[in-house]
């Protein structure tokens, strides 16, 4: 129990500090067009995708070296996983695949000069080699399509657009200034949790052609669902991730 606090205190400390500099990126974005001040506003991007990387370089190092988690040996697994990265042309130096004992997420994947895969130690005792494999090709998929770095891409070109347009509102000295700047935020938010909704579907599809099978893929998807976080995902239900699975596979006369 304290290993898994103290990795809970851990994460979610990185992961305030993150988003709080994050925020106050974000404000001064908003500030520096209010106030006509281009560079600022710059500058505020450029900090923000600094914290999104700095996100994907602290955070899994931290994770690594803290107690109670240990290496996934799987050397058979390991083998495809890493031929497949390099089948795809991925860059990278090392693959690391790690148990931890956090619980408020079934796995999770981080990418720099080396990728690392992190799974829920409480969702590993549920499943059979396959389910595995099923969730580290999802995994994989994210870092074979660069979703990671469009994620990163299209959040700060909304965040510009969405400065820029109330900049130039603010030019013509528009009374409504603050509410559109909460209807287009919330239209912003809308769009890109739609884009890795989307994202997560292709990952699924990607792993269950990888498996050979949808319905060893679905067998996964249901057996991980109790253990999913149910407020603020950006992850589809769990019913329009099988019916995308399915349409796909029928539409591509795929068995």
């Amino acid at each position: 129990m304290k290993d898994k606090r103290y990795l809970k205190i851990i994460t979610y400390f990185q992961s305030i500090t993150i988003l709080l500099v994050s925020i106050a990126c974000i404000v001064a974005l908003v500030w520096s067009f209010k106030n006509y001040n281009i560079y600022a506003s710059f500058l505020s991007i450029i900090t923000l995708n600094i914290c999104i990387y700095l996100g994907h370089f602290i955070m899994p190092k931290s994770i690594m070296f803290s107690k109670g988690i240990y290496k996934f040996n799987d050397s058979e697994i390991l083998s495809i996983i890493n031929a497949n990265l390099r089948e795809s042309k991925v860059k990278y130096n090392n693959l690391y695949i790690y148990i931890n004992k956090l619980d408020y997420y079934n796995a999770r994947i981080f990418k720099n000069k080396d990728i690392y895969i992190f799974i829920s130690e409480d969702l590993l005792e549920k499943l059979s080699k396959k389910d595995v494999m099923a969730i580290l090709y999802h995994e994989i998929y994210h870092v074979i399509n660069k979703d990671l770095i469009k994620g990163s891409f299209l959040v700060s070109t909304y965040l510009f657009l969405l400065s820029f347009f109330l900049y130039i509102i603010n030019i013509l000295e528009s009374n409504l200034y603050y509410i559109l700047f909460v209807i287009i935020s919330i239209v912003c938010v809308v769009f890109i949790f739609t884009f890795y909704k989307r994202q997560e579907i292709n990952a699924d599809i990607y792993g269950a052609k990888k498996m050979g099978d949808y319905n060893v893929y679905i067998n996964m998807l249901e057996k991980i669902h109790p253990y999913s976080r149910k407020v603020i995902s950006t992850h589809p239900s769990l019913e329009k991730r099988k019916e995308k699975i399915i349409k796909y596979f029928k539409e591509n006369e795929i068995k």
